[in-house]
């Protein structure tokens, strides 16, 4: 049963494949029923095929990717004078440097553009560029409690681009175990090759409620608000987005800063937090599809920048107006993209003895906001959702990640390790797939968790035993417990799970075990 794979119409001399989901895993079930359907595959007798035509139906796949880079760099460093904290440090350098790339698809178009996506690796790039760099830093120990940092960095790229990018930092240690710190800086990063020149790369997004509106579903029998009783070419179909490279785009840039502190009130323990805002302009990314597609089902002009294909029809609605099969747009800079957040952490020692202590670090983040502002002025903001859909492969962006390590060490020979990782909870939605913040908006409609994947938390465990200066035995317990990650039906980064969020837990409790040798 082929129906939930792909949905297929053999002809005399065609076929037409629809592929819902990510599609590398159907090119052979793709490949074969072209072949039956041209006539040019025994099925009953698959020992009478020609090579040819079993290279057809599984291809092999050769391409030889090369990289290159080379750098001449020179450094001096000295100490000048004596500031009240210390000696004035100083340091400066240049470099050139050379990087190429050459990474040709193994799937030429010589069947026609849209086929280089029926097989595998279809994206390609190449290019080549010289880069021409002079940066120095300074380091100040004005008072003895107080510590400056400045550094700058130049860039000329032969391409055409140049920016300098300046730094600034300051330590202040009132007292000795507390440490405040904060640092201001400007960043730089020049188009890469396959943004400025690659072969086109689509991913495929299932559609959602939200996707439609009740005037474009009313040709197939049903409602926004009864959208699990549409039919399966609507529920289950998908669409391709897409991207094109661009020689034309602009660098990005960046502003960020950072206040922290670091404190140990006692021996062998240390707490730290640290608050970051990051800022960057001219953002290169794909844009948003959401006007595309609101433009198509609404029946209005597509909006400039953007190709919309619309998909094969539907045989039993063979007059409605069909979903969309492509949405294809071109890399642009975008205006602005922020983000805040919290890093902390807490370390810890105790020695219960000569042979037996224990070390423990429970490190976490917190994302406060991340939003991307485009040239039209409009917002998606991305934490706590699926969002950025596109981007992470509909992974999203949990507010909260971490984990807590605990190890105990039994002499020089022995240690136990346990680790406890969690990954927060998400709602399912994403701006950049036309839904509003946290509006569930990429819910099919059949969720079993509603509208909020639940928080997911594994326990790894891991023994290391050092039997001499050669060799040491390890095994591995990973997700202890046997959790299996929440159910999520929107990701298609994985199927039914999100893969960043799950891991390795979706394969329940695993062991592992190692030797390692040392001569």
């Amino acid at each position: 049963n082929l129906t939930d794979a792909l949905s297929y119409n053999v002809g005399a001399t065609a076929m037409h494949v629809d592929l819902d989901r990510d599609f590398e895993g159907y090119i052979y079930i793709a490949n074969l029923l072209t072949a039956i359907a041209q006539g040019t595959y025994n099925f009953i007798d698959p020992s009478a095929n020609t090579q040819a035509q079993m290279d057809f139906v599984r291809p092999a796949k050769r391409v030889t990717a090369t990289s290159d880079q080379y750098e001449l760099r020179a450094d001096v460093t000295g100490r000048f004078f004596d500031l009240p904290g210390g000696p004035l440090q100083v340091g400066v350098g240049g470099s050139v440097r050379y990087e190429s790339i050459n990474a040709p698809s193994a799937n030429p178009d010589t069947a026609g553009p849209t086929q280089r996506y029926f097989g595998i690796n279809a994206f390609g790039t190449s290019g080549s560029r010289y880069i021409y760099s002079a940066y120095g830093e300074l380091e100040a120990p004005i008072m003895s409690i107080v510590t400056l940092n400045v550094a700058g960095r130049f860039d000329h790229y032969s391409s055409g681009q140049s920016n300098f990018s300046p730094k600034a930092g300051i330590k202040i240690e009132p007292f000795r175990g507390l440490l405040i710190r904060g640092t201001y800086s400007e960043g730089f990063r020049i188009p890469s090759f396959g943004e400025a020149n690659a072969l086109p790369t689509t991913g495929f997004v299932g559609n959602g409620p939200s996707l439609f509106n009740d005037a474009f579903l009313a040709q197939y029998g049903c409602t926004v608000a009864t959208f699990s009783s549409c039919p399966t070419y609507i529920r289950s179909g998908s669409y391709g987005q897409t991207t094109l490279a661009s020689p034309d785009l602009d660098p990005e840039k960046s502003r960020s800063f950072t206040a922290g502190i670091f404190y140990e009130p006692i021996r062998n323990l240390t707490f730290s937090l640290d608050y970051y805002n990051i800022k960057k302009t001219g953002l290169i990314v794909q844009p948003s599809n959401s006007p595309a597609l609101q433009a198509y089902y609404n029946n209005q002009p597509i909006p400039a920048g953007y190709t919309v294909i619309p998909d094969s029809t539907d045989p039993n609605f063979p007059n409605a107006k069909p979903r969309v099969g492509f949405v294809q747009s071109q890399l642009i800079n975008a205006n602005t993209q922020r983000t805040q957040g919290l890093d902390g952490s807490i370390d810890g020692r105790i020695n219960f003895g000569p042979n037996f202590s224990l070390n423990t670090q429970l490190s976490a983040t917190y994302i406060i906001k991340l939003e991307t502002e485009f040239p039209d002025g409009t917002v998606e903001r991305y934490d706590g959702t699926l969002g950025n859909f596109n981007l992470t492969a509909g992974s999203g962006t949990p507010k909260w990640h971490g984990y807590w390590l605990n190890s105990f060490q039994f002499g020089d020979g022995f240690q136990l390790n346990a680790t406890v990782n969690y990954f927060d909870k998400y709602n399912l939605s994403a701006m950049d797939q036309g839904d509003d913040y946290k509006d569930c908006g990429q819910n099919p409609g059949y969720s079993p968790v509603g509208c909020d994947v639940d928080s997911y938390i594994t326990v790894d465990l891991q023994a290391a035993m050092k039997v001499n200066d050669q060799f040491t035995f390890r095994l591995t317990m990973l997700n202890a417990f046997d959790r299996l990650p929440p159910i999520d039906v929107a990701t298609y980064g994985a199927y039914l799970y999100n893969p960043v969020q799950g891991g390795q837990g979706i394969l329940g409790r695993t062991f592992k075990a190692s030797v390692s040798a040392e001569f």
